[in-house]
């Protein structure tokens, strides 16, 4: 008997940072993301907007302001993950981006929950599928063309990576 595939769309606001070549990420310590670089942000809440969701969640996951900030746009993408113990998942990821600066550096052990294990400075061009999710693989994009991509990104199976990876 196949599995029920549980489906859900999550809506976050995230903040690309961008600074001599490098991206502002951070460590992802759970969800379809884990071990993988991931952009400072989340869930907009339901008794918050859009902006507030930027400075909260940036400030929770990297211990910095975000200032100077620029709505990008949105981007989305879909992507069909497993996690032992539970059924398939198909989450339509959409992204509200932001170009954001910060006024001091990030805490590279910051984490005040388990989603954010840190930030870090990386170079843009380290920054690839196999070690990013697909949201900072959209800032690259930004990075490098200054401008998010236009299609919707599809991985009809996207590979958790384990802790040891």
């Amino acid at each position: 008997m196949s599995k029920e595939i549980q489906r859900y769309r999550h809506i976050g606001s995230y903040g690309v940072c961008l600074r001599d070549g490098s991206m502002l990420v951070i460590h992802k310590g759970s969800g379809p993301y884990i071990n993988r670089y991931d952009l400072p942000g989340g869930r907009v809440e339901n008794h918050e907007d859009i902006f507030s969701a930027l400075y909260r969640e940036f400030r929770e996951e990297t211990g910095c302001h975000a200032v100077n900030v620029k709505q990008l746009g949105a981007w989305d993408c879909l992507l069909t993950w497993e996690e032992q113990g539970y059924d398939p998942m198909l989450m339509h990821h959409v992204a509200l981006l932001f170009d954001v600066s910060v006024e001091m550096e990030p805490n590279p052990q910051h984490s005040s929950n388990q989603d954010s294990l840190g930030a870090v400075w990386v170079p843009v061009s380290e920054l690839t599928d196999a070690n990013s999710s697909p949201l900072v693989m959209a800032a690259r994009h930004y990075a490098k063309t200054g401008s998010l991509p236009m299609q919707t990104r599809i991985y009809e199976t996207w590979d958790v990576l384990a802790h040891n990876e």
